[in-house]
């Protein structure tokens, strides 16, 4: 179940075809409720039928003990180089559902937090947002950590995820 504020809120969409086709069971056909953050498994799959309630009501998951919690702010690191000039390049992505993201920083071993630099616009207010930092090349083994601020200004949890 979803409520129907959060439908509305987030520009949700009903949709049948992928491609120009008619969308297949393994993406959820005959037709899916997409609701930009929610995790892709807490939005509907599998949709025959719509009904609108006055009241809560709890859906084939959540009486199961699942909830529709939304998106958690995340980064990820894609790529680390190491480039001739002594540079060293990390660049990932970074999501947090409808909150955007507002900035991605990255450090070296336990070293303090530096910006990186963010592919900016964002193709939209719910994609992945790309970044790129630009580093020293560290003597020796080092541990680069990313972390991701939404748009409201709060960063990751701080424990790897």
């Amino acid at each position: 179940m979803v409520p129907l504020d959060e439908v509305l809120a987030s520009e949700g969409l009903v949709v049948y075809a992928l491609n120009g086709q008619s969308l297949t069971r393994e993406h959820g056909g005959p037709a899916r409720l997409l609701v930009p953050g929610r995790y892709g498994f807490h939005n509907v799959k599998w949709l025959t039928r719509m009904e609108l309630l006055d009241h809560p009501a709890e859906g084939y998951w959540e009486a199961r003990g699942w909830t529709a919690t939304s998106v958690h702010t995340l980064s990820r690191i894609d790529l680390v180089q190491a480039l001739p000039d002594g540079r060293l390049l990390a660049g990932g992505v970074a999501f947090a559902g409808r909150r955007g993201i507002s900035a991605v920083e990255v450090r070296m071993n336990d070293g303090p937090w530096q910006p990186a630099e963010l592919h900016t616009p964002a193709l939209a207010a719910t994609s992945w947002v790309q970044w790129l930092a630009d580093l020293p090349l560290p003597e020796g083994e080092a541990r680069i950590s990313a972390r991701a601020v939404d748009g409201d200004g709060v960063p990751q949890r701080e424990d790897e995820q």
